[in-house]
């Protein structure tokens, strides 16, 4: 037991003067690294502080220098309080002249415009693009306001009825949109009856700004009340593109693309209309879905061999869609499980079973729909 302590005692009494030496080792090479910034520190601090003495001095040493502050510029207006004016005044008067009349919604569109100019450094025509009816005891116009050699979307769509030479400024349907993203522009003659029902219709192109998806189509209709409502297709999940008279009796149908259910890929849907609203005939026109619906089936069946590892979900999903808008989903589904099982075992089977949980995920919903 006294050998213990004894031996104990030794190695703290060495472990002691390590520590004293290292200590006193470290204050001296610190001390002398200290110096070179504040010399008369180095003799009245500890080791412990001439460490952090060392490491402030050094970082102050390295530190680079700082470059003065650049004064802040504030660049001249490119254009005067007159010049914008005068600006003012030539796109007022362009819109009077041009329609023949003056509304109050006038000046603040014109204001916004000449703003816009401004902020982009450059003063272009203001231009417009209109279609008018007489219908009833009124006369309707519609009016495209935009920036001429300026493709930036500031385009305004303002409808109008005019009674007794006074402008009665109408809803305009599309005001719940981003007006500053906006490209307007009519199709076909504007105005016209495309669904023979005795009111007058307008056909607006609506595009988007910026790298978009193409140009919407927009059906309105100055109905009974003599306002402008929008009679397009309002299913969902449908994007009105252009029309087409697919039965030759005069009157177009709307062709609207329709997400199949993955990502780019699309289907086309047919709308006609039905004397109140505008429905989806697309089971009318077959011929329209048959020839990828046959040669997705060719792909799946070839060479007596199983195809699956070739077939993505897009394919897939398009053959049932095509099927769906003919309305008959349940007879796309069936044919799709005949033709994999024509040549895919069932160990094929196992292998894409998250291909196939997809395709029946999609009949699921949308025979729900």
């Amino acid at each position: 037991m006294l050998k213990v302590n004894y031996r104990r005692g030794r190695l703290l009494i060495l472990a002691s003067s390590l520590v004293l030496v290292f200590a006193l080792g470290l204050g001296t090479i610190l001390a002398q690294s200290t110096s070179v910034t504040n010399p008369s520190l180095t003799q009245a601090l500890k080791p412990l502080e001439l460490t952090a003495t060392f490491i402030v001095g050094l970082a102050t040493a390295n530190a680079p220098t700082p470059m003065p502050s650049m004064p802040t510029l504030t660049p001249m207006p490119t254009y005067t309080d007159a010049v914008l004016t005068v600006q003012k005044a030539k796109f007022l008067n362009t819109l009077i002249s041009t329609l023949g009349f003056n509304h109050a919604i006038f000046a603040p569109i014109v204001t916004d415009m000449v703003k816009a100019e401004s902020a982009f450094e450059t003063l272009e025509p203001l231009a417009l693009d209109f279609r008018t009816i007489n219908f009833g005891n009124a006369k309707y116009v519609a009016v495209i306001i935009y920036r001429a050699g300026y493709d930036s979307g500031f385009d305004r769509l303002l409808l109008f009825r005019i009674v007794d030479q006074t402008p009665i400024l109408l809803n305009n349907p599309l005001d719940t949109l981003p007006e500053s993203l906006l490209h307007y522009s009519f199709i076909d003659q504007g105005f016209a009856d495309r669904n023979d029902n005795g009111l007058p219709d307008l056909a607006i192109s609506v595009g988007w700004g910026g790298s978009c998806c193409s140009a919407k189509l927009t059906l309105f209709e100055i109905d009974h009340y003599n306002q402008f409502v929008d009679i397009s297709p309002h299913a969902s999940d449908v994007y009105p593109a252009r029309f087409e008279d697919l039965n030759h009796d005069g009157f177009p149908e709307i062709e609207a693309i329709s997400p199949s259910g993955q990502g780019w890929e699309s289907v086309t849907r047919w709308f006609g209309w039905n004397g109140q609203d505008y429905v989806d005939v697309s089971a009318q026109y077959p011929e329209f879905y048959l020839p990828r619906i046959n040669a997705f089936s060719q792909k799946l069946t070839s060479d007596s061999q199983c195809h699956l590892k070739d077939t993505i979900d897009v394919e897939m999903l398009d053959f049932l869609a095509d099927y769906d808008v003919m309305g008959r989903l349940p007879e796309g589904w069936s044919e799709l499980l005949r033709l994999i099982k024509m040549n895919c075992s069932s160990s094929n089977l196992q292998t894409y079973s998250k291909l196939l949980a997809t395709a029946q995920q999609w009949v699921n919903l949308h025979s729900k729909s």
